[in-house]
């Protein structure tokens, strides 16, 4: 997934200092927080998905949860069952988070009965999948709900282009976000524009 190839990416991953990583982000390609406290399907995962994405690993969710927010990836996959903070939680701490609320959430999980899905879709995860998972379904999917969340930024950049930054469907964090953003951007502007008028 990294330009030094996997095996050099596995090696510094699995090592003690995991939440030390030195990551360079490939702008040419999408980026993957996968999070698997089990080493063997962290792995498994990241060989299936390394030469389409770029793959962050994490070995726990508290791990996880800190890389995505360091890094801001287009997709998170996780885990359920994990010792500590279990998938669902993962899920709960990205969606309160405005830094990450609007990632898409992938939780796999051996979890299939009906009780355990409910719980996914109450935490606002976009997609759930069962173990053993199919290469091909996982990947038709990540591309499916990478190509709507692009659709949606251009038409959020659109809108905001043309100030309509009132009737962007968001929710209300989001929207308090991008509010927010608005207010940066302008302040900056008008500050631009007053130094320039001084010169």
């Amino acid at each position: 997934c990294l330009s030094r190839g996997l095996g050099d990416v596995y090696k510094r991953q699995n090592q003690d200092d995991e939440q030390d990583q030195k990551i360079k982000l490939d702008s040419k390609k999408d980026c993957i927080v996968i999070i698997e406290d089990n080493y063997d399907m962290r792995t498994l995962n990241a060989n299936t998905l390394s030469p389409y994405y770029q793959c962050i690993l994490a070995k726990d969710g508290t791990q996880g949860v800190a890389l995505a927010i360091k890094y801001i990836p287009d997709v998170i996959i996780s885990d359920v069952m994990m010792p500590g903070m279990d998938g669902f939680k993962v899920s709960r701490m990205v969606r309160s988070d405005q830094r990450t609320s609007h990632i898409p959430l992938i939780l796999l999980t051996a979890l299939n009965d009906k009780k355990s899905r409910i719980k996914g879709w109450r935490e606002h995860i976009d997609i759930y999948l069962t173990k053993p998972f199919d290469a091909d379904e996982l990947l038709l999917q990540l591309n499916n709900v990478i190509t709507i969340r692009n659709i949606l930024k251009r038409k959020a950049s659109v809108s905001m282009l043309k100030k309509d930054k009132e009737n962007l469907g968001l929710n209300k964090k989001d929207q308090s976000f991008v509010n927010k953003l608005q207010k940066c951007i302008d302040c900056l502007l008008y500050t631009s524009d007053a130094a320039d008028d001084l010169l």
